[in-house]
């Protein structure tokens, strides 16, 4: 926590609301809200064996309450599994025989290691987080940077440090690449030595700082448009094992493209009958049609 009071760290969601939450936003959300508690009502879904990661960014002090909600809530639908055995469920060495998800947060910020490791701990749910490792310890000014003009929120959230990932490792979670600066890896497909530094550079940082392999990198942003097929084979190349998006979808062992796993994005403020809709697979027909066919790996 900075000691200027010009330069304190947000820590409740409440007064930290994306930028883009205006009237209008505010609006659809709404309507997105009554809409998809209708569907989640009347969601018949029953699947008796699935494998979906998961991923969100924050946990603030004023959510701890819902995130584990929505947490307990999970744990009801299916099992967590660590990054390990999800890998060798989707690369088909593992068999997936049961209801399974697999949980991930992006950007390193240390609200997620004062809120949300606590939880998980307490419920046995596995986590790793990708970290961009250029912004990693970063001061209050790097952070606002990172804050207001890469992730857009209106305020500045603090960044955790090394010795908050080395925590982690110690307690059995797992820190995977975020690439070092948070670029949309497909406007690097035309300069090669900038691609490989955010590749190579990133999983190079993190093996140094924990002493530990990094197989597995988010790519930033995460869309169709934020990859190419570039990002997929100098990923590939740079040695990481898996790569993941975001998009909605299931893993299907043998036959997910391991440069591209889908993740079901939720955050802590988003209603339980929401994350449990989008839990229980609904909207992966609908990517698959309209926008799963772009940017796969070949």
């Amino acid at each position: 926590m900075s000691n200027n009071p010009h330069k304190a760290y947000a820590t409740t969601w409440r007064d930290t609301v994306v930028r883009r939450f205006g009237a209008r936003a505010m609006l659809r959300r709404t309507m997105r809200d009554m809409t998809l508690r209708v569907k989640s009502w009347l969601d018949t879904k029953d699947e008796s064996t699935f494998l979906r990661c998961l991923a969100c960014h924050h946990v603030f002090d004023d959510q701890r309450t819902e995130f584990l909600r929505l947490i307990q809530m999970l744990k009801h639908r299916g099992q967590f599994i660590d990054t390990e055995t999800c890998l060798a469920m989707a690369e088909g060495n593992n068999k997936i025989d049961g209801r399974y998800f697999h949980l991930s947060f992006d950007d390193g910020y240390r609200n997620v290691i004062r809120n949300a490791l606590p939880i998980l701990c307490d419920e046995q749910v596995s986590m790793i987080m990708f970290a961009p490792t250029h912004w990693i310890g970063s001061d209050w000014d790097n952070a606002a940077h990172f804050s207001l003009e890469i992730a857009e929120y209106r305020d500045v959230l603090e960044m955790a440090t090394w010795d908050d990932l080395r925590q982690m490792i110690t307690n059995g979670f797992d820190v995977g690449s975020h690439t070092k600066t948070h670029v949309r890896l497909a406007s690097l497909s035309n300069e090669p030595e900038s691609l490989d530094d955010e590749l190579r550079g990133s999983k190079a940082e993190i093996e140094t700082q924990l002493g530990r392999p990094c197989t597995t990198i988010a790519y930033p942003y995460g869309k169709p448009g934020d990859y190419d097929s570039t990002t997929f084979q100098q990923t590939k190349v740079a040695g990481y094992r898996a790569g993941f998006g975001i998009h909605r979808g299931t893993v299907v062992g043998g036959r997910t493209p391991m440069m591209l796993i889908p993740r079901h994005h939720f955050e802590a403020e988003w209603p339980v009958p929401h994350v449990r809709y989008f839990a229980n697979g609904n909207m992966e027909e609908y990517w698959r049609k309209h926008v799963g066919e772009q940017g796969q790996p070949g």
